[in-house]
């Protein structure tokens, strides 16, 4: 009978022993912070800053983990490093030294970073993740890969790129990049993703394997996609949902319990990194699951206390971006985005010289305050960085092209000959394939990133806009 309990005591302990968590992982992901990373001194321009209090938030895990025996992961998934002022005013060195002072792990790019300025993952010095490949398989920026293994401490995990899950670019063909990398060639999404996640999987076994969904729509019931990535054995999702609310208060952390795995979630629309998303996982025996529910953690001064050091490492930018918002004209009042766009058309067509202009009246995005017209202001109604181009069409082109967009024409423009016509890029692009245009039909202007273009032709030309030139204070 002794012996018997002493079996069954030494079973019991085994079993106790087996259940405990052999390893913690921390991960912690930021997103979509659209270069929403202003020096402090510069509250004027951008007022609401989260990343001194990310900062503070890292530290404090990491100090935690630290005393536990955890690791902690710190990642971001896209969309991040461009779309501010001060993104384009210092070339993505503001975000860049945000991400290697906080020492993240590695770096996602989403389908907003299809027009990063160049140089601006040079200045990264952790691994970059792209979900997206050119026609021919290869990666639009070199050194980057959709998947890859990176150290975690003294192990390692196994990172994964997606975009919009499994759904077909031509089911939407407006969500995908029409061009990813600094060559502005035609992408693809990559969804062969499991084949490079194997061989990483056979060279480190055991260790977690994170799938990081780009555009995730959060469906009720979890969709084949998720059965299919818990038999591949992906251990978690780090999901970016495009949350219908631009109100903060409204935002929900919703359940996926009923999912096959852990799925932790952060916010894309909006963010500009007020939020980062946390998933705690913990190894038992072979396998890896979550401890506890996954949290999206609002970062203000109730979170955690602001960091000094991040504050200092931004504060040094000051100065470029002052220098960059400079004064472009005198507006006696605000311009609002309808009254803009008519203006702006004829601005781009007067100052390229084209016969015609196509332009999207969803590209202008802000109204432009009265008072002194800065460049920074500028930025918020009209962020675009890629180049303007002109296609040729003929008059039946161009009439077959205008629905949806607005249309300018230059008093006198040939009424049946090719019609030289002026629009950004992404436009071009899309016209070009509607319309069937041979490659010859498009041509990138030389006068670089749209938003420059305009705002020296705003300064040349403010009586377009019913604007007067700035002049200096005496």
């Amino acid at each position: 009978m002794t012996r018997w309990l002493s079996a069954a005591l030494l079973a019991i302990l085994l079993s106790a022993c087996g259940s405990r968590p052999s390893e913690r992982l921390i991960v912690l992901h930021t997103g979509r912070l659209c270069g929403n990373v202003y020096p402090l001194e510069t509250r004027s321009i951008a007022p609401l800053q989260h990343y001194p209090y990310l900062a503070g938030y890292v530290k404090k895990v990491r100090a935690e983990a630290a005393a536990s025996g955890a690791r902690v992961l710190l990642l971001d998934s896209g969309d991040s490093l461009g779309g501010s002022f001060a993104s384009h005013a210092t070339g993505g060195a503001n975000v860049a030294t945000l991400f290697n002072t906080l020492a993240y792990d590695a770096v996602f790019l989403g389908n907003l970073d299809a027009n990063l300025e160049p140089g601006m993952l040079d200045a990264l010095r952790m691994p970059v993740l792209v979900p997206f490949a050119r026609l021919d398989g290869t990666a639009p920026w070199s050194g980057t890969s959709p998947a890859r293994a990176i150290p975690a401490g003294d192990s390692t995990v196994i990172l994964a790129a997606n975009f919009y899950g499994d759904t077909p670019a031509s089911d939407h063909p407006q969500r995908f990049p029409m061009w990813f990398g600094p060559d502005r060639g035609p992408a693809q999404p990559v969804r062969n993703v499991l084949d490079w996640i194997d061989p990483l999987a056979r060279a480190h076994p055991g260790a977690p394997i994170l799938f990081h969904w780009m555009k995730f729509e959060a469906p009720a019931t979890p969709p084949p996609l998720a059965r299919q990535l818990k038999d591949a054995g992906i251990s978690a999702i780090l999901a970016h949902r495009i949350y219908n609310s631009g109100t903060r208060d409204t935002w929900d952390q919703r359940d996926y319990s009923s999912w096959p795995l852990p799925v932790s979630e952060n916010i894309l629309r909006q963010n500009g990194g007020f939020t980062i998303a946390r998933l705690d996982l913990v190894r038992r025996g072979g396998s890896w699951s979550a401890d506890g529910p996954h949290r999206i953690i609002q970062l203000t001064a109730d979170t955690a206390p602001a960091d000094p050091e991040i504050i200092a490492a931004i504060n040094r930018f000051t100065p470029a971006i002052r220098q960059a918002d400079r004064p472009l004209a005198q507006l006696p009042r605000p311009l609002p985005e309808s009254e803009f766009l008519p203006r702006y058309a004829v601005l781009l067509g007067t100052t390229t010289g084209a016969d015609a202009v196509l332009y999207s009246p969803s590209s202008i995005r802000a109204t432009l305050p009265a008072g002194t017209l800065t460049a920074n202001r500028l930025f918020a109604a009209l962020p675009w960085t890629t180049p303007l181009a002109t296609l040729e069409l003929t008059a039946a082109q161009f009439e077959a092209a205008s629905p949806g967009l607005h249309a300018w024409k230059r008093p006198g423009a040939p009424s049946s000959g090719p019609l030289r016509t002026a629009t950004s890029l992404y436009t071009a692009r899309l016209l070009q394939q509607q319309l069937t245009l041979p490659d010859n039909a498009l041509r990138i202007l030389d006068a670089g990133p749209e938003f420059e273009h305009a705002a020296r032709s705003i300064t040349a030309r403010p009586d377009i806009l019913g604007a007067s030139p700035h002049v200096p204070p005496p």
